[in-house]
């Protein structure tokens, strides 16, 4: 008997400026620093991705491939959990 295949997930972030992240994946801690103007991380998952974004408005992010958008953030953080 074979299990089905478990989709991952898949968390992708460009920086288009200074960004700092804190990136938990299935509840453990994974990825604490600073991303610059270039940068891409991917990560993958098997039930959730938690990011703290330290300036949201300086990355772009690609869930399972697609571009989440989030509203523009006066602090610029936010704390996220994938999927929403």
């Amino acid at each position: 008997v074979s299990s089905p295949k478990v989709e991952k997930l898949n968390l992708k972030v460009v920086a288009t400026g200074r960004c700092w992240l804190r990136v938990s994946i299935d509840g453990k801690k994974v990825f604490e620093g600073v991303l610059v103007k270039g940068d891409e991380k991917v990560w993958e998952a098997e039930e959730n991705i938690t990011v703290r974004f330290g300036n949201i408005n300086e990355v772009k992010v690609y869930f399972n491939g697609e571009e989440v958008r989030f509203p523009s953030s006066k602090t610029g953080v936010v704390d996220i959990v994938f999927p929403q």
